[in-house]
């Protein structure tokens, strides 16, 4: 019972608050009343040095000849906010004498070229590397990832390419690619070693999707991975030798968030389901988080995460270290099979100009299945901090101290380019 009523109040709540924001919205929209479905016949873009016009109009999801609507500065706003390369975006409109609307969008940009040096270690293996990210290539807001590592575990490079809008269309392009020799090392809940694998890897893919609105993208992708077994360690059968799979999938994305101060708040929703060629499996993997809005620019998360089908062991996710997983060995659990189920508050407590830091905490529950490395239950309380910087292109930095009750771990997890 006692569960019903916090339920209940919760709700209330909720909608209490919703009431508000919906109250302040047509507020601040109540002067533009009287445009509502009038045509756009202008548009103004002001403060991009860097991010051309189309590039701008592109994100925002507006351009001339589009009726102007109770949600469309809003809209463009959240838009140009959450894409990652500005810091603000202000949206004004104003009659024209013909009848028609003028838009006027001032943005404020964010630096996006990060060169970002890379160095860890655990005790055992010393790790360092560079990473360079541009989130907005040559002004037209496409993405190169690229990086090197080097150490006692290998030397590997990787190599991503994102074009969100192909020829100002509405398809988005995605390349991939990445080679070296590494030593896998995965453990199991207790931080027991499970095996270790020593490789070399080749990899590369293929993406295509489609953006049917600002929320719905839908694509496909192709996927070629090879990886040549050098030696094992840890007992597990495994021939050395050289193992070969493609792939190719299918995915969806809802994206529903919009920008809640520091956070954001909303619903995100992914499927995706892919077919091994060589194995002759299917494999599919799911996720909805909720963001639920609490009081001063507090939020809930909820998050439900699963995936399931037999993959090769080097097909397999790490998912230890994101959301739904923080109790696991970081970096060092991988699954072919999951699911968890988490709840989580964000409460953030410093807001300057430069940026927030939020301190976080959750509570996770799952089970996840690995070819080599058994089954595992997991649960367990945990808690960290993110500090997001509202000048630089990119997400969120933290750090969580996780506590796994089945296996009596205490686990470290580093959070870097999370979503707020």
């Amino acid at each position: 019972m006692k569960r019903k009523y916090a339920l209940f109040i919760l709700s209330i709540i909720q909608l209490v608050i919703q009431l508000v924001i919906i109250s302040g919205g047509l507020f601040a929209a109540e002067d533009y009343q009287e445009l509502y479905g009038r045509q756009i016949e202008a548009i103004e873009v002001s403060g991009n040095t860097r991010t051309n016009d189309n590039a701008v109009l592109r994100i925002g999801g507006v351009g001339t000849s589009t009726e102007f609507t109770r949600d469309t500065q809003s809209r463009i706003e959240n838009n140009l906010t959450k894409s990652g390369l500005f810091a603000s975006a202000i949206v004004q409109a104003e009659p024209l004498v013909n009848g028609s609307v003028k838009i006027r969008i001032e943005v404020k940009e964010k630096w996006t070229l990060l060169p970002l040096p890379v160095f860890f270690t655990d005790g055992e293996s010393v790790m360092g590397g560079l990473v360079v990210i541009e989130s907005n290539l040559a002004g037209t807001a496409k993405q190169l990832i690229s990086g090197v590592m080097g150490g006692t575990d290998g030397l590997s490079g990787f190599a991503v390419y994102v074009d969100p809008a192909v020829l100002q269309s509405s398809w988005r392009l995605t390349l991939s690619g990445g080679a070296g020799t590494e030593k896998q090392e995965v453990d199991t809940p207790d931080g027991s070693l499970a095996y270790v694998i020593k490789g070399e890897a080749l990899s590369g893919s293929f993406g295509l999707g489609y953006k049917f609105t600002d929320a719905l993208e839908i694509g496909g992708r192709i996927r070629f991975q090879q990886y040549l077994v050098d030696s094992v360690e840890g007992g597990i059968s495994l021939p050395d030798g050289t193992y070969t799979e493609q792939q190719i999938g299918l995915q969806a994305r809802f994206d529903k968030t919009i920008p809640y101060g520091s956070l954001l708040s909303g619903t995100l929703s992914s499927l995706e389901g892919s077919y091994l060629f060589k194995s002759g499996e299917f494999t599919q993997k799911g996720m909805l988080s909720l963001y639920i809005p609490t009081i001063a620019s507090q939020r809930l998360r909820l998050l439900v995460a699963g995936g399931r089908g037999e993959k090769p062991f080097y097909l397999e996710e790490t998912v230890s270290g994101r959301d739904g997983f923080r109790t696991l060995p970081f970096g060092k659990a991988v699954a072919d099979e999951y699911i968890s189920v988490s709840g989580g508050y964000d409460l953030p407590v410093l807001e300057k100009n430069w940026g927030a830091l939020v301190l976080t905490g959750f509570y996770e529950l799952g089970w996840y299945s690995s070819t080599f490395a058994g089954s595992h239950d997991f649960q367990g309380p945990g808690g960290g901090f993110r500090v997001y910087l509202r000048k630089v292109a990119v997400p969120a930095l933290g750090l969580d101290l996780a506590y796994n009750l089945n296996s009596r771990a205490l686990v470290f997890s580093v959070a870097v380019g999370m979503r707020m």
